[in-house]
């Protein structure tokens, strides 16, 4: 009996300290796109989660967070980061909450770009476009729990300080308030005028999107040397489809005006091919101009324009 009780109570501390250890079978990592940010920069990083050896968990992508707080010139709270893949508490909406067998040989690798603060507070209206980080250094980082539920914890911070299990990779970034260079120039002129925002996703109605168009298309003539360039064809071809796709079915343009306009969409969105470094983004702009490419090589000849 005595012997039964003890082989019971190691099994026990084995079982205990193979959950508390949990954690240490898995490896988490942040890879960024740059670790230094100038003001109109988006972050762009990629999340890779691997277990070191097979392991029942539950799945990345449904029990992981991304968070982002600042460090200096303040300490700011952890705020769960929200960006263009929606919000962070999972990266996959599913109701699913079994556990799997994960096997080493399964990489989770995901990609993300920062176009918006994770607060409005760390946003700074008058230089940067609302919802861009302010400057400043930042903590960036990835949590997974291969045991507890954390992925329904909307006020996750309490939970995730908790968890003992929680396997956390945490990397800075550093945001700048000035740029080298010409760019410097481009930054100074982009703070004067009425939309900041034309390197970002339009936040602004239909209606002011003329307006945004031909400020782009300012920028364009006045620093062709930019670094900023690409970036604001992409931004400028990008209005420009959707204004195209707006006045499409009530248009009245003739066959060839039509052509001009589908041609001046593709000639922006061609400079998708500079902006390799920011790989979702490249993807974003690459679809979207080969099939804005097509469109027009089917409407061409359909309208016998050469």
């Amino acid at each position: 009996m005595k012997k039964q009780i003890f082989v019971s109570l190691i099994a026990f501390a084995l079982m205990s300290s193979s959950a508390h250890s949990q954690k240490d079978l898995f490896f988490a990592d942040i890879k960024l796109a740059k670790d230094t940010l100038y003001p109109f920069d988006m972050l762009v990083f990629t999340v890779y989660l691997k277990a070191i050896q097979p392991v029942n968990a539950r799945a990345y992508n449904k029990n992981s967070k991304l968070q982002i707080r600042m460090e200096e010139p303040s300490q700011s709270k952890w705020y769960f980061y929200e960006g263009m893949e929606g919000d962070f508490g999972g990266f996959i909406d599913d109701d699913s909450e079994a556990k799997i067998m994960i096997s080493p040989d399964f990489l989770f690798s995901h990609s993300f770009t920062m176009e918006y603060s994770p607060d409005p507070a760390l946003a700074r209206q008058d230089t940067i476009c609302p919802y861009s980080l302010m400057p400043g250094k930042y903590a960036l980082r990835v949590i997974y729990s291969p045991d507890m539920l954390i992925r329904h914890a909307w006020d996750g911070n309490n939970v995730i300080e908790k968890c003992t299990d929680c396997v956390i990779k945490e990397v800075p970034v550093v945001v700048l308030d000035h740029y080298l260079g010409p760019d410097q120039a481009a930054y100074e002129w982009i703070k004067k005028q009425k939309y900041k925002c034309i390197l970002f996703r339009s936040y602004y109605a239909y209606r002011a999107m003329d307006e945004i168009i031909a400020q782009g298309e300012e920028f364009l003539r006045l620093f062709p040397e930019s670094s900023l360039v690409p970036m604001i064809h992409c931004k400028v071809g990008e209005n420009l489809r959707k204004n195209y796709e707006r006045n499409a079915e009530e248009s009245k343009l003739s066959p060839a005006e039509a052509a001009q306009k589908l041609e001046a969409i593709v000639t922006h969105l061609n400079y998708y091919k500079h902006l390799k470094k920011y790989e979702p983004l490249y993807m974003y702009y690459l679809l979207m101009h080969e099939k804005y490419k097509d469109i027009l090589l089917r409407f061409k000849a359909r309208h016998g324009i050469k």
